[in-house]
Protein backbone atom coordinates (compact mmCIF):
# COMPACT_ATOMS: atom_id res chain seq x y z
CA UNK A 1 0.00 0.00 0.00
CA UNK A 2 1.06 3.59 -0.52
CA UNK A 3 0.86 6.64 1.70
CA UNK A 4 -2.63 8.09 2.29
CA UNK A 5 -4.35 4.93 1.03
CA UNK A 6 -7.30 4.31 3.39
CA UNK A 7 -7.29 0.98 5.18
CA UNK A 8 -10.73 -0.40 6.13
CA UNK A 9 -11.65 -2.38 9.24
CA UNK A 10 -14.95 -4.30 9.00
CA UNK A 11 -16.48 -5.58 12.25
CA UNK A 12 -19.14 -8.18 11.39
CA UNK A 13 -18.98 -9.80 14.84
CA UNK A 14 -21.70 -9.06 17.42
CA UNK A 15 -19.09 -7.53 19.74
CA UNK A 16 -17.46 -4.13 20.14
CA UNK A 17 -13.75 -4.10 19.37
CA UNK A 18 -11.93 -1.99 21.96
CA UNK A 19 -8.58 -0.43 21.11
CA UNK A 20 -6.36 -1.55 23.99
CA UNK A 21 -2.95 -0.66 22.60
CA UNK A 22 -1.25 1.49 19.99
CA UNK A 23 2.48 1.77 19.42
CA UNK A 24 4.99 2.65 16.74
CA UNK A 25 8.76 2.64 16.42
CA UNK A 26 8.62 6.33 15.43
CA UNK A 27 5.83 8.94 15.55
CA UNK A 28 3.29 8.47 12.71
CA UNK A 29 1.86 11.16 10.43
CA UNK A 30 -1.50 9.33 10.46
CA UNK A 31 -2.41 6.46 12.78
CA UNK A 32 -5.82 6.72 14.41
CA UNK A 33 -7.71 3.50 15.11
CA UNK A 34 -11.13 3.90 16.79
CA UNK A 35 -13.16 1.53 18.95
CA UNK A 36 -15.42 -0.41 16.59
CA UNK A 37 -19.03 -1.31 17.48
CA UNK A 38 -20.66 -4.22 15.64
CA UNK A 39 -21.54 -3.55 12.01
CA UNK A 40 -19.05 -0.71 11.56
CA UNK A 41 -16.47 -0.54 8.76
CA UNK A 42 -14.54 2.74 8.93
CA UNK A 43 -11.56 3.71 6.78
CA UNK A 44 -8.38 4.29 8.81
CA UNK A 45 -5.51 6.37 7.43
CA UNK A 46 -2.02 4.98 7.86
CA UNK A 47 0.89 7.23 7.03
CA UNK A 48 4.52 6.98 8.11
CA UNK A 49 6.45 10.20 8.64
CA UNK A 50 8.74 11.57 5.97
CA UNK A 51 12.19 10.18 6.65
CA UNK A 52 10.95 6.76 7.75
CA UNK A 53 13.21 3.88 6.84
CA UNK A 54 12.59 0.27 5.90
CA UNK A 55 11.65 -1.71 8.98
CA UNK A 56 9.82 1.05 10.86
CA UNK A 57 6.64 -0.42 12.36
CA UNK A 58 3.34 0.43 14.00
CA UNK A 59 0.70 -1.75 15.65
CA UNK A 60 -2.87 -1.30 16.93
CA UNK A 61 -4.24 -3.89 19.37
CA UNK A 62 -7.96 -4.72 19.58
CA UNK A 63 -9.62 -6.74 22.34
CA UNK A 64 -13.19 -8.00 22.59
CA UNK A 65 -15.01 -10.52 24.78
CA UNK A 66 -17.41 -13.19 23.55
CA UNK A 67 -20.55 -14.47 25.28
CA UNK A 68 -18.48 -16.74 27.56
CA UNK A 69 -16.35 -13.83 28.71
CA UNK A 70 -13.25 -15.00 26.84
CA UNK A 71 -11.08 -12.13 25.67
CA UNK A 72 -10.03 -12.28 22.01
CA UNK A 73 -7.16 -10.12 20.84
CA UNK A 74 -5.58 -9.26 17.51
CA UNK A 75 -3.28 -6.60 16.08
CA UNK A 76 -3.20 -4.65 12.86
CA UNK A 77 0.50 -4.20 12.09
CA UNK A 78 2.08 -1.92 9.49
CA UNK A 79 5.70 -2.01 8.32
CA UNK A 80 7.39 0.66 6.23
CA UNK A 81 8.96 -0.64 3.00
CA UNK A 82 10.36 2.14 0.82
CA UNK A 83 9.41 5.25 -1.14
CA UNK A 84 6.24 5.90 0.84
CA UNK A 85 4.94 2.33 0.64
CA UNK A 86 4.10 -0.02 3.49
CA UNK A 87 2.78 -3.52 4.16
CA UNK A 88 -0.10 -4.36 6.51
CA UNK A 89 -0.92 -7.62 8.24
CA UNK A 90 -3.24 -8.96 10.93
CA UNK A 91 -1.62 -10.82 13.81
CA UNK A 92 -3.86 -13.22 15.76
CA UNK A 93 -2.55 -12.85 19.32
CA UNK A 94 -5.43 -14.54 21.13
CA UNK A 95 -7.81 -15.12 18.27
CA UNK A 96 -8.27 -18.01 15.87
CA UNK A 97 -10.39 -19.09 12.92
CA UNK A 98 -10.66 -22.56 11.36
CA UNK A 99 -7.76 -21.84 9.00
CA UNK A 100 -5.80 -19.22 10.97
CA UNK A 101 -4.53 -20.44 14.38
CA UNK A 102 -3.38 -18.27 17.25
CA UNK A 103 -0.01 -16.71 16.52
CA UNK A 104 -0.56 -16.61 12.76
CA UNK A 105 -0.49 -13.58 10.50
CA UNK A 106 -2.55 -12.64 7.43
CA UNK A 107 -1.17 -10.28 4.77
CA UNK A 108 -3.73 -7.59 4.01
CA UNK A 109 -4.21 -5.42 0.94
CA UNK A 110 -6.77 -2.76 1.80
CA UNK A 111 -9.00 -4.15 4.53
CA UNK A 112 -9.46 -6.57 7.41
CA UNK A 113 -12.81 -8.33 7.82
CA UNK A 114 -13.82 -10.43 10.83
CA UNK A 115 -17.22 -12.07 11.38
CA UNK A 116 -18.72 -14.74 13.62
CA UNK A 117 -19.33 -15.08 17.34
CA UNK A 118 -16.79 -17.60 18.62
CA UNK A 119 -13.60 -19.56 17.87
CA UNK A 120 -15.45 -22.37 16.07
CA UNK A 121 -17.09 -20.03 13.59
CA UNK A 122 -15.00 -16.89 13.37
CA UNK A 123 -14.13 -16.12 9.76
CA UNK A 124 -11.71 -13.48 8.56
CA UNK A 125 -10.07 -12.18 5.44
CA UNK A 126 -8.65 -15.12 3.45
CA UNK A 127 -11.32 -17.65 4.55
CA UNK A 128 -11.01 -21.42 4.10
CA UNK A 129 -11.06 -22.70 0.50
CA UNK A 130 -14.05 -24.88 1.38
CA UNK A 131 -15.81 -22.19 3.38
CA UNK A 132 -19.38 -23.41 2.79
CA UNK A 133 -18.57 -26.86 4.18
CA UNK A 134 -16.59 -25.32 7.03
CA UNK A 135 -19.57 -23.22 8.10
CA UNK A 136 -22.32 -25.63 6.99
CA UNK A 137 -23.86 -25.71 10.48
CA UNK A 138 -24.64 -22.02 10.09
CA UNK A 139 -25.76 -22.11 6.45
CA UNK A 140 -27.51 -25.47 6.10
CA UNK A 141 -31.09 -24.38 6.91
CA UNK A 142 -31.11 -21.23 4.79
CA UNK A 143 -32.24 -20.98 1.18
CA UNK A 144 -30.32 -19.26 -1.59
CA UNK A 145 -32.70 -16.32 -1.05
CA UNK A 146 -31.39 -16.02 2.50
CA UNK A 147 -27.62 -16.20 2.02
CA UNK A 148 -24.92 -14.21 0.25
CA UNK A 149 -22.40 -15.60 -2.24
CA UNK A 150 -19.33 -13.96 -3.83
CA UNK A 151 -19.57 -13.80 -7.61
CA UNK A 152 -17.28 -13.31 -10.59
CA UNK A 153 -18.39 -11.07 -13.48
CA UNK A 154 -17.42 -12.35 -16.95
CA UNK A 155 -15.67 -15.10 -15.03
CA UNK A 156 -13.83 -16.73 -17.92
CA UNK A 157 -12.08 -13.57 -19.09
CA UNK A 158 -8.71 -13.89 -17.38
CA UNK A 159 -6.91 -14.46 -20.70
CA UNK A 160 -7.25 -13.07 -24.22
CA UNK A 161 -7.33 -15.58 -27.07
CA UNK A 162 -8.16 -13.56 -30.15
CA UNK A 163 -10.97 -11.18 -30.95
CA UNK A 164 -12.10 -8.29 -33.10
CA UNK A 165 -10.20 -5.22 -34.25
CA UNK A 166 -9.62 -2.78 -31.41
CA UNK A 167 -9.57 -5.47 -28.73
CA UNK A 168 -6.90 -5.45 -26.04
CA UNK A 169 -6.49 -6.51 -22.43
CA UNK A 170 -7.75 -3.16 -21.15
CA UNK A 171 -11.20 -3.52 -22.69
CA UNK A 172 -11.93 -7.27 -22.38
CA UNK A 173 -10.01 -8.78 -19.43
CA UNK A 174 -12.25 -8.79 -16.34
CA UNK A 175 -10.48 -11.26 -14.01
CA UNK A 176 -6.86 -11.88 -13.07
CA UNK A 177 -7.08 -15.64 -12.50
CA UNK A 178 -8.73 -18.71 -13.99
CA UNK A 179 -11.86 -20.41 -12.67
CA UNK A 180 -9.94 -22.94 -10.57
CA UNK A 181 -8.02 -20.20 -8.76
CA UNK A 182 -11.22 -18.21 -8.21
CA UNK A 183 -12.88 -21.31 -6.74
CA UNK A 184 -9.94 -21.79 -4.40
CA UNK A 185 -10.27 -18.17 -3.28
CA UNK A 186 -13.91 -18.76 -2.35
CA UNK A 187 -15.94 -17.51 -5.34
CA UNK A 188 -19.16 -19.54 -5.67
CA UNK A 189 -21.22 -17.80 -8.40
CA UNK A 190 -19.79 -17.52 -11.91
CA UNK A 191 -21.19 -15.33 -14.67
CA UNK A 192 -19.90 -17.31 -17.69
CA UNK A 193 -20.51 -16.12 -21.25
CA UNK A 194 -19.99 -18.88 -23.83
CA UNK A 195 -19.22 -18.08 -27.45
CA UNK A 196 -18.53 -20.07 -30.58
CA UNK A 197 -15.32 -18.93 -32.24
CA UNK A 198 -13.73 -20.83 -35.14
CA UNK A 199 -16.02 -23.72 -34.25
CA UNK A 200 -14.84 -23.94 -30.61
CA UNK A 201 -16.78 -23.26 -27.42
CA UNK A 202 -14.89 -20.53 -25.56
CA UNK A 203 -15.85 -17.76 -23.18
CA UNK A 204 -16.16 -14.27 -24.56
CA UNK A 205 -16.59 -10.64 -23.68
CA UNK A 206 -18.38 -8.92 -26.55
CA UNK A 207 -20.46 -5.76 -26.82
CA UNK A 208 -22.42 -4.25 -29.66
CA UNK A 209 -21.00 -0.74 -29.96
CA UNK A 210 -23.18 1.75 -31.89
CA UNK A 211 -20.31 4.19 -32.49
CA UNK A 212 -18.60 1.62 -34.73
CA UNK A 213 -21.71 -0.22 -35.90
CA UNK A 214 -20.38 -3.67 -35.00
CA UNK A 215 -19.56 -6.10 -32.22
CA UNK A 216 -16.28 -5.57 -30.38
CA UNK A 217 -14.65 -8.04 -28.02
CA UNK A 218 -12.44 -11.03 -27.46
CA UNK A 219 -12.25 -14.63 -26.27
CA UNK A 220 -11.14 -15.94 -22.90
CA UNK A 221 -10.84 -19.37 -21.30
CA UNK A 222 -12.15 -22.34 -23.25
CA UNK A 223 -15.27 -23.98 -21.90
CA UNK A 224 -13.37 -27.26 -21.94
CA UNK A 225 -10.82 -25.85 -19.48
CA UNK A 226 -13.57 -24.46 -17.23
CA UNK A 227 -15.32 -27.84 -17.04
CA UNK A 228 -12.00 -29.49 -16.17
CA UNK A 229 -11.25 -26.92 -13.47
CA UNK A 230 -14.68 -27.22 -11.86
CA UNK A 231 -14.30 -31.01 -11.81
CA UNK A 232 -10.83 -30.64 -10.31
CA UNK A 233 -12.19 -28.48 -7.49
CA UNK A 234 -15.20 -30.67 -6.70
CA UNK A 235 -12.93 -33.73 -6.50
CA UNK A 236 -11.41 -32.10 -3.39
CA UNK A 237 -14.02 -29.77 -1.88
CA UNK A 238 -17.67 -30.32 -0.95
CA UNK A 239 -19.13 -26.96 -1.95
CA UNK A 240 -22.07 -25.49 -3.85
CA UNK A 241 -21.00 -23.89 -7.14
CA UNK A 242 -23.35 -21.93 -9.42
CA UNK A 243 -22.48 -21.63 -13.11
CA UNK A 244 -24.75 -19.12 -14.84
CA UNK A 245 -24.29 -19.39 -18.61
CA UNK A 246 -25.51 -16.18 -20.25
CA UNK A 247 -24.94 -13.86 -23.22
CA UNK A 248 -24.14 -16.70 -25.66
CA UNK A 249 -22.87 -15.54 -29.06
CA UNK A 250 -21.91 -17.27 -32.28
CA UNK A 251 -19.05 -15.12 -33.54
CA UNK A 252 -18.62 -17.17 -36.71
CA UNK A 253 -21.67 -15.62 -38.40
CA UNK A 254 -20.38 -12.11 -39.22
CA UNK A 255 -19.12 -9.31 -37.01
CA UNK A 256 -22.23 -7.15 -37.46
CA UNK A 257 -24.75 -9.84 -36.49
CA UNK A 258 -23.47 -12.09 -33.69
CA UNK A 259 -26.47 -14.04 -32.43
CA UNK A 260 -27.28 -16.25 -29.41
CA UNK A 261 -26.79 -20.03 -29.72
CA UNK A 262 -29.59 -21.80 -31.56
CA UNK A 263 -31.06 -25.14 -30.48
CA UNK A 264 -28.53 -27.22 -32.40
CA UNK A 265 -25.61 -25.26 -30.93
CA UNK A 266 -26.96 -25.60 -27.39
CA UNK A 267 -27.50 -29.33 -27.81
CA UNK A 268 -23.97 -29.77 -29.12
CA UNK A 269 -22.70 -27.65 -26.21
CA UNK A 270 -24.54 -29.89 -23.74
CA UNK A 271 -23.44 -33.12 -25.38
CA UNK A 272 -19.77 -32.29 -25.73
CA UNK A 273 -19.11 -30.22 -22.59
CA UNK A 274 -21.88 -29.47 -20.07
CA UNK A 275 -22.74 -33.16 -19.67
CA UNK A 276 -19.17 -33.71 -18.45
CA UNK A 277 -19.57 -31.48 -15.39
CA UNK A 278 -19.48 -33.73 -12.36
CA UNK A 279 -21.95 -33.43 -9.45
CA UNK A 280 -24.56 -31.51 -11.44
CA UNK A 281 -27.47 -30.87 -9.11
CA UNK A 282 -30.64 -32.71 -10.17
CA UNK A 283 -33.81 -31.68 -8.34
CA UNK A 284 -36.28 -34.32 -7.18
CA UNK A 285 -39.09 -31.76 -6.94
CA UNK A 286 -42.29 -32.36 -8.90
CA UNK A 287 -42.90 -28.61 -9.17
CA UNK A 288 -42.55 -27.28 -12.71
CA UNK A 289 -40.66 -25.07 -12.98
CA UNK A 290 -38.78 -25.76 -9.75
CA UNK A 291 -37.49 -22.64 -7.97
CA UNK A 292 -33.87 -23.47 -7.21
CA UNK A 293 -33.46 -20.35 -5.07
CA UNK A 294 -36.05 -21.67 -2.60
CA UNK A 295 -33.90 -24.72 -1.75
CA UNK A 296 -31.65 -24.70 1.30
CA UNK A 297 -27.89 -25.01 1.32
CA UNK A 298 -28.35 -28.32 3.14
CA UNK A 299 -30.41 -29.63 0.23
CA UNK A 300 -27.52 -28.86 -2.13
CA UNK A 301 -24.51 -29.85 -0.05
CA UNK A 302 -25.28 -33.34 1.25
CA UNK A 303 -22.66 -36.09 1.20
CA UNK A 304 -21.15 -34.60 -1.94
CA UNK A 305 -20.65 -31.24 -3.68
CA UNK A 306 -23.27 -29.70 -5.93
CA UNK A 307 -22.83 -27.80 -9.19
CA UNK A 308 -25.91 -25.82 -10.18
CA UNK A 309 -25.87 -25.08 -13.93
CA UNK A 310 -28.29 -22.38 -15.09
CA UNK A 311 -28.54 -21.68 -18.84
CA UNK A 312 -29.99 -18.58 -20.46
CA UNK A 313 -31.89 -20.42 -23.19
CA UNK A 314 -35.22 -21.93 -24.17
CA UNK A 315 -36.09 -24.90 -21.88
CA UNK A 316 -36.68 -27.02 -25.00
CA UNK A 317 -32.97 -26.73 -25.80
CA UNK A 318 -31.99 -28.76 -22.70
CA UNK A 319 -32.61 -32.47 -22.02
CA UNK A 320 -34.87 -33.08 -19.01
CA UNK A 321 -33.33 -34.61 -15.91
CA UNK A 322 -29.84 -33.54 -16.99
CA UNK A 323 -29.03 -31.22 -14.11
CA UNK A 324 -29.25 -28.25 -16.48
CA UNK A 325 -31.76 -25.50 -15.75
CA UNK A 326 -32.90 -22.19 -17.24
CA UNK A 327 -33.45 -18.71 -15.85
CA UNK A 328 -37.07 -19.69 -15.11
CA UNK A 329 -35.67 -21.96 -12.38
CA UNK A 330 -33.43 -19.27 -10.93
CA UNK A 331 -35.38 -16.01 -10.42
CA UNK A 332 -32.81 -13.27 -9.98
CA UNK A 333 -32.72 -9.48 -10.23
CA UNK A 334 -29.52 -8.61 -12.09
CA UNK A 335 -29.52 -5.02 -13.32
CA UNK A 336 -26.14 -3.28 -13.56
CA UNK A 337 -25.73 0.50 -13.34
CA UNK A 338 -23.99 0.94 -16.73
CA UNK A 339 -21.79 3.82 -15.60
CA UNK A 340 -18.14 4.71 -15.03
CA UNK A 341 -19.04 6.89 -12.05
CA UNK A 342 -18.60 5.22 -8.65
CA UNK A 343 -21.13 7.29 -6.70
CA UNK A 344 -23.76 6.80 -9.40
CA UNK A 345 -23.18 3.03 -9.34
CA UNK A 346 -23.43 2.86 -5.53
CA UNK A 347 -26.70 4.79 -5.44
CA UNK A 348 -28.12 2.79 -8.34
CA UNK A 349 -27.32 -0.62 -6.86
CA UNK A 350 -28.41 0.06 -3.29
CA UNK A 351 -31.63 1.70 -4.51
CA UNK A 352 -32.40 -1.37 -6.60
CA UNK A 353 -31.48 -3.66 -3.71
CA UNK A 354 -33.89 -1.95 -1.31
CA UNK A 355 -36.63 -2.02 -3.95
CA UNK A 356 -36.17 -5.69 -4.80
CA UNK A 357 -35.28 -7.02 -1.33
CA UNK A 358 -38.02 -5.54 0.88
CA UNK A 359 -38.52 -8.71 2.92
CA UNK A 360 -36.53 -11.57 4.37
CA UNK A 361 -37.51 -14.11 1.72
CA UNK A 362 -37.70 -11.83 -1.33
CA UNK A 363 -36.39 -13.20 -4.66
CA UNK A 364 -32.63 -13.16 -5.10
CA UNK A 365 -30.82 -9.92 -5.81
CA UNK A 366 -27.42 -9.64 -7.48
CA UNK A 367 -25.40 -6.60 -6.40
CA UNK A 368 -23.52 -5.70 -9.57
CA UNK A 369 -20.52 -3.95 -8.00
CA UNK A 370 -19.02 -3.13 -11.36
CA UNK A 371 -18.21 0.00 -13.32
CA UNK A 372 -18.74 -0.03 -17.09
CA UNK A 373 -16.43 1.47 -19.68
CA UNK A 374 -17.79 4.26 -21.81
CA UNK A 375 -18.11 3.46 -25.55
CA UNK A 376 -14.73 4.95 -26.48
CA UNK A 377 -12.90 2.99 -23.79
CA UNK A 378 -14.82 -0.13 -24.87
CA UNK A 379 -13.48 0.11 -28.42
CA UNK A 380 -9.90 0.63 -27.24
CA UNK A 381 -9.61 4.33 -27.99
CA UNK A 382 -6.40 5.98 -26.71
CA UNK A 383 -6.69 7.44 -23.22
CA UNK A 384 -9.60 5.21 -22.20
CA UNK A 385 -10.02 3.80 -18.71
CA UNK A 386 -9.30 0.06 -18.41
CA UNK A 387 -11.65 -2.43 -16.76
CA UNK A 388 -8.89 -3.11 -14.24
CA UNK A 389 -8.66 0.55 -13.27
CA UNK A 390 -12.44 0.75 -12.89
CA UNK A 391 -12.42 -2.33 -10.65
CA UNK A 392 -9.55 -0.89 -8.60
CA UNK A 393 -11.76 2.16 -8.04
CA UNK A 394 -14.94 0.23 -7.14
CA UNK A 395 -13.88 -2.87 -5.24
CA UNK A 396 -12.34 -1.27 -2.11
CA UNK A 397 -15.47 0.83 -1.62
CA UNK A 398 -17.63 -2.26 -0.97
CA UNK A 399 -16.06 -2.94 2.43
CA UNK A 400 -16.71 0.65 3.53
CA UNK A 401 -20.41 0.86 2.67
CA UNK A 402 -22.03 -2.58 2.55
CA UNK A 403 -22.88 -3.04 6.25
CA UNK A 404 -24.47 0.40 6.38
CA UNK A 405 -26.94 -0.73 3.71
CA UNK A 406 -28.10 -4.03 5.22
CA UNK A 407 -29.80 -4.92 8.48
CA UNK A 408 -28.47 -7.46 10.98
CA UNK A 409 -30.86 -10.39 11.60
CA UNK A 410 -32.81 -9.60 8.41
CA UNK A 411 -31.44 -10.69 5.05
CA UNK A 412 -32.46 -7.67 3.01
CA UNK A 413 -28.96 -7.44 1.58
CA UNK A 414 -27.53 -8.93 -1.61
CA UNK A 415 -27.62 -12.64 -2.39
CA UNK A 416 -24.72 -12.36 -4.84
CA UNK A 417 -21.91 -9.79 -4.84
CA UNK A 418 -20.56 -9.59 -8.40
CA UNK A 419 -17.21 -7.98 -9.17
CA UNK A 420 -14.63 -7.59 -11.90
CA UNK A 421 -11.19 -8.72 -10.71
CA UNK A 422 -12.97 -10.31 -7.75
CA UNK A 423 -10.66 -10.51 -4.75
CA UNK A 424 -10.55 -11.70 -1.19
CA UNK A 425 -12.42 -8.59 0.01
CA UNK A 426 -15.60 -9.56 -1.86
CA UNK A 427 -15.32 -13.16 -0.68
CA UNK A 428 -14.74 -12.12 2.94
CA UNK A 429 -17.58 -9.59 2.80
CA UNK A 430 -20.06 -12.08 1.33
CA UNK A 431 -19.25 -14.57 4.07
CA UNK A 432 -19.37 -11.79 6.67
CA UNK A 433 -22.88 -10.85 5.50
CA UNK A 434 -24.02 -14.40 6.29
CA UNK A 435 -22.61 -14.19 9.81
CA UNK A 436 -23.79 -10.62 10.33
CA UNK A 437 -27.34 -11.59 9.36
CA UNK A 438 -27.62 -15.16 10.65
CA UNK A 439 -24.82 -15.61 13.17
CA UNK A 440 -26.95 -14.57 16.14
CA UNK A 441 -29.95 -16.74 15.27
CA UNK A 442 -28.37 -20.22 15.46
Amino acid sequence: MSANTPFVLANATPYTWVLTGSESSKPMSAWSFPDLPSGISPPVHIEFQEGSVAGDTAAATYTFGDNSGFQHQFQIQARYLKAGTYAVQAYFQNLETPNHPKGSTIPLVGSFVLAGDGPANFVSSFPPSGWMSTYLDLLTKYTLREICLPGSHDAGMSVLQGGTAGVNRDNVITQDSNILFQLGNGVRYFDIRPVISAGRYLTGHYSQVPVVGAWVGGNGQSMESIVAEVNDFTSREKELIILHLTHTRNTDVGFTSYRPFNKEEWQNFVGTLLSKINYRYISSSSTNPVDLTALTVGEYITHQPAVLVVCDCDPDFLPSGSGLYTNANFPLTDDYADTEDLETMKLDQFTKMRKNRPAYNSPCFLLSWTLTQNPWSAVGAPGGTSIFDLARRANPELVKVLFANITANNMNGPNIILEDFVGEDAVAMAIAVNFFVHGRKT
